[in-house]
């Protein structure tokens, strides 16, 4: 649903089956004077469905008591304070989670967001290093939610390059990875375009997934790679859509799996394609791919030995910047 940045009176999802009223939000979180609120989730975000819950996120000074807030469904304390409560307000069981961060919490948030960016500026290697997983979704869903209260501080809180510098770490976190492809080419080396297929199903939801955060997406689980597809901005949606219809098609007979193997490093060839332009368009946040080529090169000059493997694995690195003689197809027919 396409809500409004202000907040309103009342707020309609899902064609009007689910509505809060901003007061109802506001008398359930209690918010204290000073405190920021913010109302989120996926049906903020036009992605969740009628079973789907909404958040809300109060930024706060000191996490509140308990008792501040009266008795709920669910509760979690944390050093005495509150950290999070779920409420059913509807009987067909639509809930609300409301979690409290203190502005201390948000700035080591992003703290830690920042210090994983200037490890991924650095090299060009999938970087195995991630944000705790309720960092990662909750600054995603206070990226796309709607500030009830307090939104001039929350704007000021959260400028437009840390939430591309956000990006830009989820995108190193699930782009290229080496061990995997070496997964997908050991698997069908072997004839086993069973397991090939699985392999590589999975390897090609982390690139399109990086490709979703690269493309300015903050969400970062991987139930809902599908539809950030298909919220890719329009030069790329035709790519998005192809990877939506590769999934499902892989038949059958050992030949099905293995045409719908080679299917999906073309679409990773095209990923990678569509990634190096990304990164080339905004390079105050992302390295260009030129300074990621040598970065690579960099990286490649300091391992101890050249053998075989090691180069092979930097030529499918220097892929990802749309560099190389062979395509990941390529790649994968001719050594395995």
């Amino acid at each position: 649903m396409d809500l409004s940045s202000s907040p309103q009176d009342t707020y309609s999802f899902l064609n009007g089956q689910l509505r809060i009223t901003r007061d109802e939000v506001m008398q359930r979180c209690a918010p204290q004077k000073g405190d920021i609120v913010i109302l989120s989730g996926t049906l903020v975000e036009g992605i969740g469905s009628k079973h789907s819950d909404l958040d809300a996120y109060i930024i706060c000074d000191e996490l509140p008591p308990v008792r501040h807030v009266g008795d709920h469904s669910f509760i979690i304390e944390q050093n005495g304070g509150l950290r999070t409560f779920v409420d059913y307000i509807r009987d067909d069981g639509f809930a609300i989670d409301v979690e409290y961060y203190t502005r201390a919490e948000i700035q080591a948030m992003k703290d830690e967001v920042q210090g994983l960016y200037r490890q991924a500026r650095e090299r060009t290697k999938t970087l195995r290093k991630k944000m705790p997983h309720a960092y990662e979704d909750g600054l995603h869903k206070m990226q796309v939610g709607i500030a009830l209260t307090g939104g001039e501080e929350f704007a000021s809180l959260f400028s437009a390059d840390f939430w591309k510098q956000m990006s830009f770490v989820q995108y190193r976190n699930r782009t290229g990875g080496y061990p995997e492809f070496k997964d997908v080419m050991g698997t069908w080396g072997s004839g086993d375009f069973d397991t090939s297929l699985l392999v590589c199903t999975m390897f090609l939801m982390d690139q399109a997934a990086g490709l979703c955060h690269l493309a300015g997406s903050t969400n970062g689980k991987a139930k809902w790679v599908m539809q950030n597809l298909k919220r890719l901005p329009e030069p790329l949606r035709p790519l998005g859509q192809d990877i939506i219809d590769w999934y499902g098609s892989g038949g059958r007979s050992a030949e099905d799996r293995r045409a719908a193997v080679l299917s999906a490093c073309d679409l990773v060839t095209r990923i990678y394609e569509a990634d190096t332009a990304l990164l080339d368009a905004d390079t105050r946040n992302f390295y260009s791919a030129e300074e990621a080529l040598h970065l690579t090169q960099q990286e490649f000059l300091t391992e101890p030995f050249h053998d075989p493997q090691t180069v092979l694995e930097f030529e499918f690195r220097r892929l990802l910047f749309n560099s190389g003689t062979r395509s990941v197809r390529e790649l994968l027919i001719q050594n395995v």
